[in-house]
């Protein structure tokens, strides 16, 4: 099945309004013909929208019929790893994301100057809803900083940035903007206030130091522990769940123990094919346990494992296989997975592709992995 081929049911509400006759009296719009996506199967059923609510019985008037012959109709798709939606230019991937089905987009780290722009922008045009973490937190010179940093000093192939090293990591013009260096909880206390005056949706941060930061390289590390625990438990405070960058299974621990409220990668996308050192990305049936009786967001990123390994078909699907068997199990102990391209500048159908092409899983699972089996949006934050 090409998930591009589907017709989305919440794309027809987003871009089909009804008239409002009377307070209590609206006519509706009758959708019919479709195959219906319910409880992981498909079914020909018609249904009305109404006041932008879905319903399959409704006895006010037809004000429209759409014919959906021939059309499988989902629930939207979840895009749950990007850093698109935060700058002006990237305006044309808003419409581009609905035409992919995506109806809702979490940002992992943006330019927070940038998204109130962009959230105006989003209140113009039909969109899908898209969730912003702002900063990524970070210690300093740690991971996200080369993402970002080189690119405001006009910087942009690795050759450049490798000769230019020292004018980078002396820099900090997206201090507070896509990144926040913080190396001590008396530091978090001092920038929290400012951080939340930027309307974040959620949190992220950056973990993955269980082999130390002391002698690594710019962007190869993040946060010390007992600050990511000190970040974590500021956001819930604040009602803010925090979703957390970790690389293996130790990190995946520490941060589980710290209280996160999702991954943004899962264990497993560094991985080389080491059946020797798989012990440090393979998740034990115990921490998936442990992680869905908490409700724990799963994302196992798509384009980290594609464009590494592109030109490599043999490791591609083996690292494909490690996040198919942690899906198959997390989602039979009950936890949910939201997949995630983390592809910048580019939108959600290379995801779409990899899943369908490299996640041994039934056609209707993947539908449900995207669609119906994740939590309300609200949760997403």
């Amino acid at each position: 099945m090409k998930f591009f081929n589907i017709l989305l049911v919440l794309l027809i509400v987003l871009v089909t309004s009804s008239c409002q006759t009377s307070e209590d009296f609206k006519p509706v719009t009758l959708v019919k013909g479709g195959k219906v996506f319910q409880d992981g199967n498909w079914s020909q059923k018609d249904f009305y929208i109404k006041d932008s609510i879905i319903t399959f019985e409704d006895s006010n008037p037809i004000e429209d019929t759409i014919n959906a012959s021939g059309k499988y109709i989902t629930p939207g798709f979840v895009e749950g790893h990007t850093h698109n939606l935060d700058r002006s230019w990237q305006h044309p991937l808003v419409n581009q994301y609905l035409s992919e089905g995506i109806l809702l987009v979490r940002n992992m780290t943006s330019k927070s100057k940038g998204v109130k722009a962009f959230r105006k922008h989003l209140d113009t045009v039909p969109s899908p809803r898209v969730l912003y973490s702002n900063w990524g937190f970070t210690s300093t010179l740690g991971h996200p900083f080369t993402a970002y940093e080189p690119y405001t000093l006009g910087f942009y192939t690795i050759e450049q940035m490798r000769e230019n090293i020292d004018k980078i990591t002396s820099s900090r013009n997206d201090l507070y903007n896509s990144y926040a260096f913080v190396d001590s909880i008396p530091q978090l206390k001092k920038i929290w206030p400012e951080f939340l005056k930027t309307n974040p949706d959620f949190v992220k941060i950056y973990y993955f130091n269980e082999k130390g930061i002391e002698d690594r390289n710019p962007g190869a590390y993040g946060l010390k522990y007992e600050v990511a625990k000190a970040i974590i438990d500021s956001a819930h405070a604040y009602d803010l769940k925090v979703h957390a960058h970790i690389g293996n299974v130790q990190e995946f621990e520490k941060m589980l123990d710290a209280g996160v409220d999702g991954f943004a990668h899962t264990p497993g996308f560094s991985w080389k094919g080491d059946s020797t050192n798989l012990s440090e990305y393979y998740l034990t049936d115990k921490l998936l346990q442990e992680a869905s009786q908490r409700n724990i967001i799963l994302n196992p990123t798509a384009v980290l494992n594609f464009e590494k390994n592109k030109n490599n078909e043999t490791l591609l699907k083996k690292v494909a296989s490690l996040q198919t068997d942690m899906i198959k199990r997390y989602r039979a102990f009950g936890g949910t997975i939201v997949p995630g391209a983390d592809w910048f500048n580019q939108t959600s159908q290379v995801m779409l592709d990899y899943y369908a092409k490299y996640i041994d899983l039934p056609p209707n699972e993947l539908v449900s992995i995207f669609t119906e089996k994740q939590p309300k949006p609200s949760y997403l934050m």
